[in-house]
């Protein structure tokens, strides 16, 4: 989410919290030694303190902000994080049938911060866990896609006729459908298939 933000914003925000990190450092400093702090151990102390104050602090309030906020959902992206229940339909043919297999209930896990997004899909017979994830916004046409590679892990007794691979899959959400996503997915398998979502809960423990 971080690195959606324009750099304008994200140097002025950064600027203004080290100002305010220095300001307060330096009247502590004073009020407890009757001295200005001396500079390279102020501006060593204040990187470190964005360093890792800011990171906490970001992660911690994002989505308060989100939720009184709507706007910044629609400005730089919509807060998915919770569960998601839908349906996969695979585009394979069943070769003892020469039909496609029967739709296959899916639960999808989606953790989002502002660094970091994190996608996990359950089947009744297998689990993928992304790799990596990158978020694509379309303020303009209201979709926001989220790509993401995953590894396939299939529950060992399924794995004679279903093999461990890696994927591609990309989901959309609409802001004049909410709580809904709507995607396909590659396989290294040479497989697809579309992935259709719902939104049970905004707890992904859940």
């Amino acid at each position: 989410m971080w690195s959606l933000l324009p750099r304008a914003v994200q140097l002025t925000a950064i600027l203004l919290a080290g100002f305010l990190i220095a300001w307060t450092w330096d009247v502590a400093n004073v009020a407890a030694t009757g001295q200005h702090a001396v500079p390279l151990k102020l501006v060593s102390s204040i990187a470190f303190i964005i360093g890792v104050a800011l990171v906490g602090l970001f992660n911690a309030t994002w989505r308060w902000f989100w939720l009184k906020l709507p706007v910044l959902g629609r400005w730089i992206f919509p807060d998915l994080t919770g569960r998601w229940e839908g349906k996969l339909i695979s585009t394979s043919i069943d070769l003892a049938t020469d039909q496609p297999p029967p739709p296959i209930d899916v639960v999808v896990w989606i953790r989002q911060n502002l660094f970091k997004t994190t996608v996990r899909l359950k089947t009744s017979e297998s689990e993928s866990s992304s790799t990596r994830a990158f978020l694509e916004p379309d303020a303009g046409s209201g979709c926001y896609r989220v790509w993401y590679t995953y590894d396939n892990e299939p529950d060992a007794k399924f794995r004679h006729r279903s093999s461990l691979h890696e994927g591609v899959s990309v989901l959309q959400f609409e802001t004049g459908v909410p709580g809904q996503l709507k995607g396909t997915y590659y396989t290294a398998r040479k497989t697809t298939g579309d992935v259709t979502l719902v939104r049970v809960s905004t707890d992904p423990n859940t």
